[in-house]
């Protein structure tokens, strides 16, 4: 006979002779958080057709993760500065700049490159700025212990 628990979304099986208590998610292997970077190339304009190499990015954060950032109001967090391949001058840098709340909104996140090189060397620097990312929630969880210091 089993019997099966539900705790903290997850369940756990044990017979009915041994009582396991789990407290908390640090026990189990944390479910990390799931990147997606595709590649797709893109044609656009009518008369004269141009290619553009899109790398797209969708995140699925963990329910930690997105508790730690809607607590800490981490939503407009700047990840990286970019500039598209298509930009106009006139647009203001800041408007294609990747942030969380981009991420958070579960939609992919779409960037124009001009070559396929140019493509693959952004999804390197983005696999990049998101692990740091993942090692930034992570610090954001708590807060730092007291500190006395005599000098």
């Amino acid at each position: 006979m089993w019997r099966h628990i539900v705790r903290d979304l997850r369940v756990i099986s044990f017979p009915t002779d041994i009582i396991v208590l789990q407290l908390c998610n640090r026990f189990f292997d944390e479910q990390p958080m799931r990147i997606k970077i595709q590649h797709v190339e893109t044609r656009t304009g009518f008369p004269f057709k141009t290619t553009h190499h899109e790398v797209h990015l969708t995140a699925d954060f963990t329910h930690e993760e997105k508790q730690i950032i809607r607590q800490r109001f981490l939503e407009d967090h700047v990840l990286m500065a970019r500039v598209p391949a298509d930009a106009r001058r006139e647009d203001e840098p800041d408007w294609y700049a990747l942030r969380v709340r981009h991420l958070f909104e579960r939609r992919p996140d779409r960037f124009r490159c001009a070559t396929p090189s140019d493509a693959k060397l952004y999804a390197a620097e983005l696999t990049a700025v998101m692990r740091s990312m993942k090692l930034w929630l992570e610090e954001n969880a708590e807060t730092g212990p007291t500190e006395i210091i005599e000098i």
